[in-house]
């Protein structure tokens, strides 16, 4: 991997974050609510308004506003919240365990349903087998998974008392019962996403096939499992990747659906409550560290290309 090639896609993210970060700034304050109104409450004099919204610099010009936050920011202080005074940084790395893990766990069984599900309807295109999946594909594209969340709840936690409902358990507890309260909503968060890689897995495959590489590997003697792994799904792998590239940010933003039906407290309920009490460092902080994980996920996607295609690396 080119070290430019690197490189300037890492420029690229640092800017994307920059730019997340002051659209963000000035879009929440154009949302309307003081959040000094709300920590002084219902009953409190102008004066005490004013007096906690200066406390809290909000009587600052914007930009002063604007740098003393992005100062914050490159000095890895995200400031602390306005109502529980705790750290931004506390608050969010207290979140990001229940979330990352659903986002992980959904991402792997989209990733591993998707395009095995998806193979098996290309290599069978036209029979039984590949319109019963093209036919679960465009049905897990419409279910919401808040649905999803419930159907699985009501069958496998209520019905059959295999899996438990609500709640997340920390990883230190122990690795079964982490993964037991994290399957449901994993299986709720990726279904969609696996139907997505499903259809453009089956689309590549049926593509490649009809490739004159395909025919000159059949007649080298490559059969089954070695024409399907080697020569199939490695050219099928650039729009299959494409899709979970772009499936990170629909991951991190369907959290906060999933977490609700579970009750589970991560960074989709902190950003609601944020939200909701106008907590401009949270909600700051919270864009912000979404929209890393965004980046990240975009530069391996980026790496992944360069591995599966070299070409893209001189681009």
């Amino acid at each position: 991997m080119q070290a430019a090639f690197l490189i300037h896609r890492a420029l690229r993210g640092l800017l994307v974050l920059w730019l997340v970060h002051l659209m963000t700034f000035m879009l929440i304050r154009l949302v309307p609510g003081d959040p000094a109104e709300v920590i002084a409450g219902e009953q409190a004099t102008p004066e005490a308004v004013d007096q906690i919204r200066e406390s809290l610099g909000l009587t600052e010009p914007l930009p002063v506003q604007y740098w003393n936050a992005l100062r914050g920011v490159l000095t890895g202080d995200l400031g602390e919240s306005l109502f529980s005074g705790l750290a931004v940084t506390r608050l969010l790395l207290d979140a990001v365990p229940p979330s990352l893990s659903i986002a992980l766990g959904a991402l792997a069984f989209a990733v591993m349903a998707g395009v095995l599900l998806g193979a098996i309807a290309g290599l069978t295109r036209g029979r039984i087998v590949d319109r019963c999946v093209s036919a679960l594909a465009g049905l897990g594209i419409a279910m919401p998974s808040f649905w999803v969340g419930m159907m699985l709840v009501t069958i496998f936690s209520i019905t059959l008392n295999w899996l438990p409902a609500t709640s997340y358990a920390p990883l230190a507890r122990g690795t079964g019962e982490w993964a037991s309260h994290i399957v449901l909503p994993a299986i709720a968060l990726g279904t969609t996403v696996a139907a997505e890689i499903a259809r453009h897995t089956r689309g590549g495959v049926i593509d490649v096939m009809e490739k004159p590489f395909i025919r000159a590997a059949r007649a080298r003697g490559a059969t089954g499992a070695q024409l399907v792994l080697r020569h199939v799904l490695r050219n099928t792998a650039i729009p299959v990747i494409t899709v979970i590239g772009l499936s990170g940010g629909t991951l991190l933003g369907g959290t906060v659906v999933v977490e609700t039906v579970f009750g589970i407290s991560g960074l989709g309920n902190l950003a609601i409550s944020s939200v909701l009490s106008r907590d401009y460092p949270v909600i700051q902080g919270y864009v912000l560290l979404t929209a890393l994980i965004v980046v990240v996920i975009n530069l391996t996607v980026d790496i992944l290309y360069g591995v599966v295609n070299p070409k893209v690396r001189k681009r």
